[in-house]
């Protein structure tokens, strides 16, 4: 039987892995950590001892223990590849790839998976390992530095895409270049059980910031043991929900730095006084804990993993909600085809065969076809699974926000201080608007996709 610290280290190892601990980020203290995985702080420190000798994360006196850059870059494949090969690879894979793979790649006999380092690392039209594939996967933020990477694709490719993703996947030449097949939409998730078990009411669909609290309060009251609310994978994207509900955002429409003064200040207000465990309810980030655990802890869940809360629930358990306010997020994984596919013609029908709905069956992510989408809504155990198909109004679609690789980690960074009162709003609002300009300073050639 493997010892309690080799459990938490390899978890904690595969968090890093799969991103679920960005590179540059903090991890959250050893005390919250060990109650997480209820074992003592010694136990819990055994296992980051042993991340700390391989180099995964590093401690900062005074500071905390933070994911290094190297941690999270996996091992790619370097062997040979066979010119009849064909080659799927993964500039960023999702939660459960190896099942995505399997329903994707079932009619490929002759296929090899590859996974590649990130764009920003290596110029894809430079990399052996990029030049190897026909069909290469990416969330929309790698496309930036993909831009003359990718082929055009057919306009019939996209007849059951909805509109909204077509906008977020067409260049400012007007083509289509990449092919959405993921879409993870942010949403709440309520154990309706305990609602009703509490005599809880929960609210509308178009409550409240103000009401989501209420009711968090009295599932606290009602059960004090359990975390009224919880976030994965990181509690600072609680950050983004509270500043698009009061009206900012990062950039505006035209990918120009915003941030303004009123909603961002609103937003560390707020932030701070939910932090202060507002009536005693407090936000929990779970990035430590398994998929199973996160949905069984908190009576009220948001994730921004796609559809985690239809995962590992009981049926009829957990009830699914829009964001407060209407406001909503996603995150985009499409194909493209590159320029010199080994295989275009054998790339090309791949993502054609994709129109047979096959996608529906994937378990651990939403996918983007309208037809696909609605089979998949069918098959989930929760109640209201059609919120998946929605677009709301507010719409901000994380994977394609200007740049993204370039500023989230120093800006997360800079966010997980805001909960410290010493420091005044001012400092962190210049400071954030300062890293987002220092972002955008590249070449007006890289600017491409919109």
């Amino acid at each position: 039987m493997k010892a309690q610290y080799q459990k938490i280290y390899e978890e904690l190892a595969e968090k890093i892995r799969n991103g679920s601990f960005p590179a540059g980020s903090r991890l959250p203290t050893e005390p919250v950590m060990a109650k997480e995985f209820g074992v003592s702080v010694g136990t819990l420190r055994k296992a980051i001892d042993r991340l700390v000798l391989e180099k995964k994360v590093k401690r900062e006196q005074g500071r905390g223990t933070f994911v290094t850059s190297a941690a999270s870059v996996p091992q790619f494949y370097t062997h040979p590849v066979k010119n009849s090969e064909f080659v799927y690879g993964a500039c960023q894979y999702l939660g459960d790839q190896e099942q995505v793979n399997q329903i994707m790649l079932r009619d490929e006999s002759n296929c090899k998976y590859q996974i590649l380092p990130s764009p920003l690392d290596i110029k894809p039209i430079l990399s052996s390992l990029y030049n190897q594939c026909s069909v290469i996967q990416a969330p929309l933020t790698a496309f930036n530095e993909m831009k003359d990477f990718f082929q055009p694709l057919p306009e019939e490719l996209f007849e059951d895409i909805p509109e909204p993703l077509l906008q977020q996947c067409r260049c400012v030449d007007g083509k289509l270049r990449v092919f959405p097949i993921i879409r993870n939409q942010t949403l709440c998730y309520i154990n309706r059980n305990n609602a009703d078990r509490y005599k809880i009411k929960i609210p509308g669909d178009d409550w409240t910031l103000e009401e989501m609290v209420t009711m968090c309060e009295q599932f606290r009251k009602a059960d004090p043991s359990v975390t009224p609310f919880g976030i994965l994978p990181l509690g600072s994207l609680w950050f983004d929900v509270l500043l698009w509900y009061f009206g900012g955002d990062f950039f505006d429409r035209w990918g120009n730095v915003w941030l303004p003064d009123e909603p961002f200040f609103k937003t560390i207000h707020f932030y701070r006084e939910m932090l202060r465990s507002r009536n005693g309810v407090s936000i929990t980030s779970m990035p430590g804990t398994s998929i199973r655990e996160f949905i069984q802890k908190p009576h009220v869940q948001m994730c921004f993993f796609g559809p985690r809360g239809c995962m590992d629930s009981k049926p009829g358990e957990m009830e699914v909600h829009p964001l407060p306010g209407r406001i909503g997020s996603c995150v985009i994984f499409a194909l493209g085809i590159p320029c010199n596919a080994p295989l275009p013609k054998k790339a090309l029908n791949f993502l054609k065969k994709l129109k047979d709905h096959r996608l529906a069956e994937i378990r651990s992510a939403a996918p983007a076809a309208k037809t696909d989408i609605e089979l998949w809504c069918k098959k989930q155990t929760v109640r209201r699974a059609e919120l998946f198909m929605e677009f709301p109004e507010k719409q901000h679609c994380l994977s394609s926000t200007p740049h993204y690789y370039r500023w989230v980690t120093p800006v997360y960074q800079m966010i997980n201080y805001t909960p410290d009162e010493s420091i005044p709003v001012e400092n962190i609002h210049r400071d954030i608007q300062n890293i987002l300009r220092d972002a955008l300073r590249v070449n007006v050639s890289d600017t491409f996709w919109t």
